[in-house]
């Protein structure tokens, strides 16, 4: 019984989360890229690797993003 409420309740509040943490919004900030280095890519590029990169959970959920190349 304990573990299917805390299921039920994980369960809500996964589907209610929102991007910002509290008060607080969550920027997502692509990390270090190597390859960037060496191919020196235009600032499309790297808002399209940074939108790719985060595309399967963070993208919609986030508030804001920063990319740059490395």
């Amino acid at each position: 019984m304990t573990k299917s409420i805390f299921l039920l309740l994980a369960g809500l509040l996964t589907g209610a989360a929102q991007a910002a943490v509290g008060s607080y919004p969550v920027v997502l900030v692509h990390g270090f890229q190597p390859d960037n280095l060496q191919s020196k890519p235009t600032g499309t590029q790297v808002a399209d690797n940074g939108s790719e990169y985060w595309a399967q959970y963070w993208r919609d959920r986030a508030d804001a993003r920063i990319d740059w190349p490395s």
